[in-house]
């Protein structure tokens, strides 16, 4: 670690402690990440906190959590670590007030259900000190919690991300549900002013937000406000099919869609730069396999389309959709059928129905009688 000291004069680095460490970790994933790899995660998550901290004692002992917790969201997120549970991601700007309450809370209500995690865009040196009193107040230790960096990896193995007032600071990726709650900072207030935080984390934490399993990936592309009174609305949920064109396909999953759900869901498709028609081979290709969608003309991608959709999945249109907190966000890997002939249309309209199936299983949607 010779050479990143260097590079940080001043920071006293207990390099045998940290080799230790990364001996340990080494040990742990074994055949999942090389030692390089551990080494430099060990030693980013020394200095982060290091910058700010003002008693230093028990830094290495932080750095191994921190270490550890980085190390197993990499792997989860890569897929080489499987989660059973909804992994839960709380982002604030200092990671000392808001985003621990509501880690916390969810944490003690959500149980072995779900895995929760927290970070600050802008993290300080510790949790607020009436933070901490006003949490026990309610039973809820804090134990060695203490203010983390947000960083790409744990992003990247959350299915929720909950934002607490951290503006653009979180990296959006797709599949992932965002939501935005506005609570107050309880940055610099009293212990009396902070009580009303974590009543209000209580009801969220126990609301929907909370009820994750063993429903959870459900939940995540429940509706989240449908117009009262209006139960077949409120029942249905609602995918967006984002794709360039608008003209191959986005056309052809939504058409699989409607043919394999009936009206059991709700489909919209919508193009970034919408084509003038829906390309022939596409048309003969559904046909094939007896879906007409020659009543269908390309449609241009709005906000309107994007926040009345629970479900957007985009294919190739890079960032032109709009992000809504509350979406669920996927991309399909799809080739584009621009400009190619019905033989070569077939294999991609065979996995757009793949999928399409397993969206409806994901969706617990059942296919409609004979489909």
């Amino acid at each position: 670690m010779t050479r990143e000291d260097k590079a940080l004069p001043g920071l006293l680095v207990p390099e045998a402690t940290l080799h230790r460490l990364v001996d340990q970790l080494a040990v742990r994933f074994a055949g999942v990440f090389a030692r390089e790899t551990i080494d430099r995660y060990v030693f980013e998550s020394y200095t982060a906190p290091a910058r700010t901290a003002t008693v230093t004692a028990h830094l290495p002992v932080l750095a191994g959590r921190f270490a550890t917790e980085r190390l197993t969201a990499l792997a989860q997120a890569k897929g080489v670590i499987d989660s059973d549970v909804c992994e839960i991601l709380f982002v604030c700007v200092h990671n000392a007030g808001r985003s621990q309450m509501a880690a916390a809370l969810m944490a003690q209500h959500g149980g072995d259900r779900v895995h929760v995690r927290s970070a600050g865009s802008q993290p300080t040196a510790s949790i607020d000190a009436a933070v901490v009193e006003a949490m026990a107040e309610v039973g809820v230790e804090f134990g060695a919690e203490f203010p983390k960096p947000l960083t790409d990896d744990v992003a990247r193995a959350a299915d929720v991300v909950v934002t607490m007032g951290c503006g653009d600071a979180c990296p959006v990726y797709p599949g992932k549900r965002y939501l935005d709650w506005q609570v107050r900072d309880p940055a610099g207030h009293s212990v009396g002013e902070v009580r009303a935080i974590p009543r209000r984390h209580r009801r969220s934490c126990t609301g929907a937000a909370c009820r994750t399993a063993p429903r959870w990936r459900l939940a995540m592309t429940a509706p989240a406000h449908r117009p009262r009174g209006d139960s077949t609305v409120a029942d249905k949920p609602s995918v967006l099919f984002v794709c360039v064109h608008n003209a191959g396909r986005s056309q052809m999953a939504a058409g699989w869609l409607r043919h394999l759900a009936g009206d059991a869901v709700e489909v919209r498709s919508a193009g970034s730069m919408p084509g003038d028609r829906i390309n022939p081979s596409a048309v003969e290709a559904m046909r094939e396999v007896g879906i007409d969608i020659t009543d269908q003309r390309p449609k241009v991608l709005t906000t309107e389309a994007v926040e009345a959709s629970d479900v957007v999945i985009t294919m190739g249109c890079g960032d032109a959709c709009p992000i809504f907190p509350g979406k669920r966000y996927v991309d399909w890997a799809l080739e584009d059928p621009a400009g190619k002939g019905v033989e070569s249309v077939r294999p991609i309209r065979d996995g757009i129905e793949t999928r399409i199936r397993g969206l409806l299983t994901e969706l617990q949607v059942p296919s409609a009688p004979g489909r």
